[in-house]
């Protein structure tokens, strides 16, 4: 502890003492301190920098191999859905066909050919948007009458459905 105070006590002695020209002692140990704390901030901070950067790579190559991943299943999917239209294409052709050679009257040949090229030339979006539109026509008039009048519109199913358990229950003969 003495050590210590003889240092203290002959720094403070010798603090503005000039050592070169107007360099003083105490510059040169201000000057040392300065110039060790910003190279350990600096470095510190170097440290920082190449952690920041490194996990920045890492996320990057992350992405990418998510991005590539993505890339695989949209292919594929692509694929699936040229195979499913092929098929599609298949079935509605054997459907014409089957339709054709059957024994049903002419009319309703015509109208399953048509419904079945119509379908054809529909794509996926107008379709869902006709049975959205369909169904959103059917709640609406559904809705309507049973607010006007309810008690008609119950008694109206039950006999429609008597009428059709009606239609596969009696027996032919």
């Amino acid at each position: 502890m003495d050590a210590i105070n003889q240092m203290i006590t002959w720094l403070e002695a010798n603090w503005g003492t000039a050592v070169f020209g107007t360099l003083s002692l105490g510059t040169v140990v201000t000057t040392l301190l300065i110039l060790a704390k910003q190279w350990i901030g600096n470095k510190a901070q170097g440290t920082k920098y190449e952690a920041m950067w490194n996990s920045s790579q890492d996320t990057i190559s992350k992405w990418a191999a998510l991005y590539e991943a993505e890339r695989a299943k949209s292919a594929e999917v692509s694929h699936e859905n040229a195979f499913l239209k092929a098929s599609q294409t298949v079935m509605f052709d054997a459907l014409t066909k089957m339709a054709l050679a059957s024994k049903l009257d002419s009319d309703d040949k015509v109208s399953i050919v048509a419904n079945i090229d119509r379908l054809k030339l529909m794509s996926p979006d107008e379709i869902i948007e006709n049975v959205k539109q369909t169904g959103e026509t059917v709640i609406t008039n559904a809705s309507q009458e049973l607010n006007e009048n309810p008690t008609q519109t119950v008694v109206n199913v039950i006999n429609s459905a008597g009428s059709l358990l009606d239609k596969y229950t009696t027996k032919k003969e």
